[in-house]
């Protein structure tokens, strides 16, 4: 039963932390708000005092002889356009361990000597993203596509879902523009308000591999809960 529902979070691309108090029976299983999922008996429910959030990494509490252990789904990175973006985000994805997915409609963009480095290469159109991709938390999407209908296309299949990340670039007016198109075809404000428009931080810079760090930047940022500032600024 435990793993199964361990098996089922990392499916639907959620994390859990399993506690454990060492040399006994006690188990606890938590969802990453905190709320149980299993529990091995009625006192491993006083383990739920360790549970935090902010673990990234497994912890050993040697006085207490307790194991902190959170299960966190592979992150995934899905990438809508092949183009001179996707090269250079590509290369800093797979440095940070994202499981990439690059997919276009153009046969030729879509391969791995076109851009290599990812894990998956998809060509078909772009309405039709979703016959390949199931949309999960642990799931960063990037529309890069070459044109405002395409990223229209692409933002719109994947906004009522809850994602890690969902980004599009553009200038101020497309991004406009598509919102806009967007609240007309029903969509609320709250909801045009989690696409990450005009994508990445702003770094400096427009060359391809420029733009590409602003973006993997934003999307770990957002992952960490950080919010953009100097390091600089804590040091007094």
């Amino acid at each position: 039963m435990l793993y199964k529902l361990i098996e089922e979070k990392l499916l639907e691309g959620k994390k859990s932390f399993l506690i454990t108090r060492l040399f006994s029976e006690e188990k606890l299983l938590l969802d990453e708000a905190g709320e149980v999922l299993f529990v091995s008996e009625e006192k491993a429910l006083l383990l739920q005092k360790y549970f935090s959030q902010d673990i990234k990494e497994p912890i050993y509490l040697k006085e207490e002889g307790i194991f902190i252990e959170p299960i966190i789904p592979q992150r995934k990175l899905l990438i809508l356009g092949a183009g001179h973006i996707a090269r250079p985000l590509v290369t800093f994805a797979r440095e940070l361990g994202f499981t990439i997915t690059l997919y276009d409609d153009r046969p030729t963009f879509v391969t791995s000597q076109n851009i290599p480095g990812a894990d998956n290469y998809i060509c078909d159109s772009f309405d039709r993203v979703l016959d390949y991709v199931i949309p999960t938390e642990n799931l960063a999407v990037v529309v890069v596509t070459r044109g405002h209908h395409h990223d229209l296309t692409c933002v719109e299949k994947f906004l009522p879902y809850n994602l890690a990340y969902l980004g599009m670039i553009g200038s101020r007016t497309k991004v406009k523009a598509i919102f806009k198109a967007l609240v007309e075809k029903g969509y609320s404000e709250e909801d045009v308000k989690k696409i990450y428009a005009p994508i990445g931080l702003d770094l400096g810079g427009t060359e391809p591999a420029e733009v590409a760090l602003s973006i993997i930047a934003e999307i770990q940022a957002v992952y960490y809960r950080k919010n953009q500032r100097h390091l600089k600024s804590g040091v007094k």
